[in-house]
């Protein structure tokens, strides 16, 4: 709620995010590699080392955006 009140209050104000380019430019890179990444998951015969794999990639994608709050 408070994230959100937030970034509303900053547009009202004239405040643009001035890291949209960058955002944008990463989404880019992430949706072209997201197709194999997809592919080589479904390719894993284990439920339990698929299920491990697509933690791992949640715990990475967590700690990559922790680390650009920063």
């Amino acid at each position: 709620f408070c994230a959100g009140l937030r970034e509303q209050c900053l547009r009202e104000f004239g405040f643009r995010d001035i890291f949209k380019n960058v955002k944008d430019e990463e989404n880019t890179k992430a949706l072209i590699l997201f197709e194999k990444v997809v592919q080589l998951l479904d390719n894993i015969e284990d439920g339990g080392k698929r299920l491990e794999n697509l933690i791992r990639g949640i715990f990475a994608g967590n700690i990559f955006d922790l680390g650009a709050a920063t």
